[in-house]
């Protein structure tokens, strides 16, 4: 090394020996230790007594908490890997599976495995199924990038009870301390794909704006808050059909979001108490609300109509 001197007393020694089987350095000229149990980058192999060769150290992966001893697998790949490990990369491949078919891109999918990687350190897989897990980290993916999927989608993917699904989600949303960092599911996000689905024609374009504004006025009239987003979906949509008449059924927006005609009618008569509802439809369809007021949550209006 240039320029150093050992320090010891007496010595004075300008040269360094590096002893790379005990990973030491020590003066040349009085032998004084100076690093010890070094790491080195250089892989060593040794062989048993039966022949067969094995990597001299130990291993430990980045969300291990073990060294596991190196050695020769039955298929090349050197030393036994961390429990830890082995089901992380293994949910890797199913939660690009999964995403495949949600259409979620790649970026969304690696999002997702970082989230499971969290979740495995956390202990938070043991006593669950994996794709139960997995199917938890998407759902969060799309929440924090405002995707338009429910739960009830990655259900029908992993073909899990939906409920099910939702204890996992929430009790890895705590443990995972994500609440500064989720959005609530904006109805209006997937009204797209709900005009997709009912294949409404060359007025699919004019539906679909005017329901994302009805959707937005039941937003602000809350009637949005505490309700699933399929049910301010479908009144929406109905209303929108209505107004250009097109001849779409309650029964048909019931099959393709999933939800009953009584929820349904809940949220018409919700909608109905509010001043936006008694627009003119020529408004309703250009979407200009000007000064429209907002009205009192519905819980509040059942009560006071309760007393009366």
């Amino acid at each position: 090394m240039s320029g150093w001197r050992c320090k010891e007393e007496g010595c004075g020694g300008t040269r360094l020996e590096s002893d790379a089987a005990g990973g030491s350095t020590y003066c040349s000229t009085c032998g004084a230790v100076y690093d010890e149990n070094t790491l080195v980058n250089s892989v060593e192999f040794s062989e048993s007594a039966g022949g067969a060769a094995a990597v001299v150290g130990t291993f430990v992966s980045a969300a291990g908490t073990k060294a596991y001893p190196l050695a020769a697998g039955s298929r090349g790949m050197a030393g036994d890997r961390d429990s830890r490990e082995a089901s992380i990369q293994a949910a890797h491949g199913k939660i690009k599976m999964i995403a495949t078919q949600l259409r979620m891109s790649l970026k969304y999918a690696e999002a997702a495995h970082r989230l499971f990687r969290a979740a495995v350190t956390n202990r938070f897989v043991q006593g669950r199924k994996t794709v139960n897990v997995i199917a938890a980290c998407l759902f969060i993916v799309a929440r924090q990038n405002r995707l338009p999927m429910m739960l009830l989608d990655i259900s029908d993917a992993v073909r899990v009870n939906v409920f099910e699904l939702g204890q996992t989600f929430l009790r890895l949303f705590r443990i995972l301390s994500l609440q500064t960092n989720m959005h609530i599911v904006d109805p209006s996000l997937l009204i797209n794909k709900y005009v997709e689905r009912l294949n409404l024609g060359v007025k699919k374009n004019v539906i679909q704006e005017v329901a994302a504004n009805i959707t937005a006025q039941m937003n602000r009239d809350w009637i949005h808050t505490g309700r699933r987003p399929a049910g301010i979906c479908a009144v929406a949509l109905q209303i929108a059909c209505n107004v250009h008449g097109v001849g779409i059924t309650r029964k048909q927006i019931c099959r393709i979001l999933r939800i009953s005609d009584s929820t349904i009618s809940k949220r018409m008569r919700e909608f109905e108490q509010t001043p936006a509802s008694l627009m003119a439809q020529f408004d309703r369809a250009k979407g200009d609300r000007g000064a429209m007021p907002e009205a009192d949550p519905p819980s509040f209006v059942n009560n006071r109509q309760e007393r009366c």
